[in-house]
C-alpha cells in the first residue's frame, strides 16, 4: 500500500509537472497548526456484512479524486485560536476538542476557512462525508479495524474503555497522536473522541456508487470512529452511530477534511 501510495504521488507531481503546476503537497499545515495528509482516489468495501444491521450490507464506493484529511482530530488548542472560547471539559490543549454538537463543527470550519491565510490559500475547510471518513481509516485495509481483525491489538492505535479508565476522571480523552497511526498515517481514527461526519444516517442500499452525491438534510448525522468510553466494537472500521446535530459530550470531536481547489467532497449517498 505505501508503494502504491508513493506511485500514485508520483505521478500526480509528474502530471503537474508537464503542466507547469506546482505539485499538490503530499502533507500541508494550515496557520493554526492542522496537519492534513493527501489520500488517493480509490475504490474500497464500505461496510461490513457480519456487522450489526446499520453496517449491512458491505458495497463498493469509487472515490474518483483525492482529497486531504485531517492527520488528528482537532485540538483545544487549535479551537480556541479560531473560536476564541473553550466549550470542552478542562483538558491539556493537545487532547481533542469535544463537547461540540455538529453545528459547531460546522462553524469551526466556516471560521478557520475565513482566516486570512487559509483565504490566501484558497482552502475551504468542512466535515468529511462518512465515505471519505470510512475510505480513511481503513487506509486500504478490508479487515475489521485498520490494523487487523483482532480487537485486542486494539491498544496499540487507539483509546477506549479497556485503557481509558473513568475512575479518576469524568472526561478521559489523550492527547491526539500518542498511538500508532494507520497505514496512510492518520492518528486516533479508532477512539479517543467519535467524530462527526457531514451525512444523514441513510441505510445502506448495497450498490456500486461512484462520487455519489452528498445528503445534508435532516436533523440526524452520523458519529464514527468510537470514543474513549466506547467498547471495542465501537471503533471498528465499518461502525456507525446515528444521533442528533445538536448532541454534544466530553466524547464527541471532530476532525477536518479539505478538497483540492476547484473540486468538492467526493461522497456521501449510500
Amino acid at each position: 500500500m505505501r508503494s502504491t501510495m508513493l506511485w500514485l504521488t508520483t505521478c500526480v507531481a509528474t502530471w503537474c509537472l508537464i503542466a507547469g503546476a506546482e505539485p499538490t503537497p503530499d502533507v500541508i499545515e494550515n496557520s493554526i497548526g492542522v496537519r492534513m495528509k493527501l489520500l488517493p482516489a480509490g475504490t474500497f468495501t464500505m461496510g461490513d456484512d457480519t456487522g450489526d444491521a446499520f453496517e449491512r450490507p458491505a458495497h463498493r464506493v469509487t472515490l474518483s479524486r483525492p482529497f486531504y484529511m485531517g492527520v488528528y482530530e482537532v485540538t483545544h488548542a487549535q479551537w480556541k485560536q479560531v473560536m476564541n472560547s473553550s466549550p470542552s471539559n478542562p483538558q491539556a490543549a493537545d487532547h481533542p476538542v469535544e463537547n461540540v454538537d455538529w453545528q459547531e463543527a460546522i462553524a469551526f470550519c466556516e471560521k478557520l476557512s475565513a482566516l486570512p491565510e487559509e483565504r490566501k490559500q484558497g482552502r475551504v475547510y468542512r466535515l468529511p462525508t462518512e465515505v471519505e471518513w470510512e475510505y480513511a481509516c481503513r487506509a486500504g485495509t478490508t479487515t475489521k479495524f485498520s490494523f487487523g481483525d483482532h480487537a485486542a491489538n486494539l491498544g496499540e492505535y487507539g483509546w477506549f474503555e479497556k485503557n481509558s479508565p473513568i475512575a479518576t476522571q469524568s472526561i478521559a480523552t489523550h492527547q491526539v497522536g500518542l498511538k500508532k497511526p494507520n497505514a496512510w498515517g492518520l492518528y486516533d481514527m479508532h477512539g479517543n473522541v467519535r467524530e462527526w461526519c457531514n451525512d444523514r444516517p441513510d441505510r445502506y442500499r448495497g450498490d456500486a456508487v461512484t462520487d455519489p452525491s452528498e445528503l445534508a438534510e435532516q436533523n440526524l448525522r452520523i458519529l464514527r470512529g468510537g470514543s474513549w468510553r466506547d467498547p471495542a466494537g465501537y471503533a471498528k472500521s465499518s461502525y456507525r452511530i446515528s444521533t442528533g446535530t445538536w448532541v454534544k459530550g466530553g466524547e464527541i470531536g471532530f476532525r477536518l477534511a479539505l478538497s483540492l481547489s476547484g473540486t468538492g467532497p467526493a461522497a456521501a449517498e449510500k
